[in-house]
């Protein structure tokens, strides 16, 4: 295993986690290294999860991007942006306007949308 964990990788700590629900987290994660990839076609959203994918979509245009310099071929150096994350005063706007005041467990959703759009997007930034 490396030192990175993948969707395909069992790591202690999930291996753990699993055994105390009572769930062969080594049996699971084999059969997602055996399945194959997931196509946007094929992907569903649980009903629990819409309402927290849809704020996160309506934020899709209130993202903080920061100016930064970095050094291009030959030395030159370039301005790109990084992007920090999603304006939060934005977020309560538009999670009001939804209904979904004070909704914690939505808010907390939205930051692991978060969290994880912020590797690609600067991935993406950084190529």
């Amino acid at each position: 295993m490396t030192g990175r964990t993948t969707s395909t990788e069992l790591s202690d700590d999930i291996a753990r986690q699993g055994n105390a629900l009572g769930i062969d987290a080594a049996a699971m994660y084999a059969q997602a290294a055996a399945a194959e990839p997931v196509r946007p076609a094929d992907l569903a959203i649980w009903a629990c999860n819409w309402p927290s994918l849809e704020v996160f979509l309506a934020l899709q245009t209130k993202w903080d991007l920061v100016p930064a310099i970095v050094m291009g071929p030959m030395g030159a150096a370039m301005t790109t942006f990084v992007y920090r994350g999603i304006d939060y005063q934005a977020a309560e706007i538009v999670m009001r306007r939804r209904g979904h005041a004070g909704d914690d467990r939505l808010f907390a959703d939205l930051q692991a949308m978060e969290v994880a759009a912020l590797k690609i997007l600067n991935e993406r930034a950084a190529a």
